[in-house]
């Protein structure tokens, strides 16, 4: 079935007369959801394990925590048993819009900004209907303070943590081949509280993450309102980047290697065991990074927010396929490459900025911290 870009209450209590087996029903305090940014997660129908699982088990609840932790909420403003951070509607994944909105009105920002940085169109969007409950004095305290924080803050030592605790966890993986399926369940719902801890961090820093790109945007909207974007390309330290580099590599291995190259030629059906029988030196060193890609990241993939999807250690031909793809281009195709020019351009954008702002103590101030904040916080949100 399709699926509506925004969705009202109005509309999903319609749409739920033909109702899914894990749909959600929307409230009266959180009425509107929108599939903006929700598609780029998940753009098929979620499985009905994963909801349960993962999301209503972990990521729900651990959104909920991250926007009290961050002062837009009080725990009690949710329902308590199925906070409406996300929705699931005809089987789709949605975004709460009300939950996004009030994180402007509470700090200060205003939902026009929540809008206009989060959809391209913002006039498609369901107009805002403020509520009584909707001013809080209280949360605009906490979320002032916050706002200071994430201005100035050098890093995210809760973001280094939760990386060290993920290599732990990593680590201590079993070998399943040898478990049963009951130790298999039971390790599996050991890390639902990993899931639920790491998504508190995730909502508030991604939270953190639009606060020095709204700055900025609102500094260089008269001047290029493309601007922002190009500040902010080749932002360093992103660890989501690896994964692109790491099979980059990959595929400059088998570019390189004659035998490679013939079994990459061969197709990918079957290429891991014609891999391991290759018995050449380049295979080997190529196995053994292919077994480093695997330990580092064989959990990610495509649709990797649903786990009934496979990964890259589940399905390798998933691998194989995009080593396939970019062992065609030539070096020059380098994603870093990409990168450093991407670092060059922005380098360039902030002192012709400087430039323009350096009568307005003011406004470079105010450049420097939007700018700082952008930084620090999207390099840890991509590591959250």
């Amino acid at each position: 079935m399709g699926t509506a870009a925004h969705l009202n209450r109005g509309d999903i209590i319609t749409m739920l007369g033909d109702r899914w087996i894990t749909d959600r029903v929307p409230t009266d305090r959180f009425p509107n959801y929108t599939r903006g940014n929700a598609q780029d997660v998940m753009a098929d129908p979620v499985s009905p394990l994963d909801w349960t699982f993962v999301w209503e088990s972990g990521i729900v609840p651990g959104c909920r925590d991250g926007f009290v932790a961050l002062g837009v909420f009080d725990a009690d403003e949710y329902d308590l048993e199925k906070p409406e951070t996300f929705g699931l509607f005809g089987g789709y994944f949605y975004n709460s819009l009300t939950q996004s909105r009030l994180f402007g009105v509470r700090s200060g920002a205003g939902w026009q900004a929540i809008d206009n940085a989060y959809f391209d169109d913002p006039s498609a969007v369901p107009p805002y209907e403020p509520a009584d409950w909707h001013d809080s004095p209280r949360h605009a305290e906490k979320l002032a303070k916050q706002m200071g924080w994430f201005m100035t803050t050098p890093n995210v030592p809760e973001v280094d943590r939760q990386k060290i605790d993920a290599k732990a966890v990593r680590d201590s993986r079993p070998d399943f081949e040898g478990q049963t399926i009951a130790q298999i369940i039971g390790r599996a719902r050991s890390l639902q509280r990993h899931v639920r801890a790491m998504f508190d961090q995730h909502a508030w820093v991604s939270l953190g993450a639009s606060v020095g790109p709204g700055v900025l945007a609102a500094l260089t909207a008269e001047i290029d309102p493309t601007m922002v974007t190009k500040l902010l390309t080749g932002v360093g330290g992103v660890d989501s980047a690896e994964i692109a580099n790491d099979i980059w590599d990959l595929s400059r291995q088998v570019r390189h290697s004659a035998d490679l190259t013939a079994l990459f030629d061969g197709g990918i059906d079957g290429l891991g065991a014609r891999l391991d029988s290759l018995g050449s030196a380049d295979a080997a060193a190529f196995r053994g990074a292919v077994d480093a890609f695997m330990y580092e990241h064989g959990s990610r993939g495509p649709n990797e927010y649903d786990f009934y999807s496979f990964a890259y250690e589940t399905r390798p031909e998933l691998l194989w396929s995009a080593i396939d793809r970019l062992r065609r281009n030539d070096d020059a195709a380098d994603p870093r490459a990409a990168e450093a020019r991407g670092k060059v351009e922005a380098a360039r954008l902030a002192d012709q900025l400087r430039g323009m702002f350096k009568d307005n103590a003011e406004a470079l101030g105010t450049f420097e911290a939007g700018l700082h904040s952008a930084n620090v916080f999207m390099a840890s949100r991509e590591r959250c």
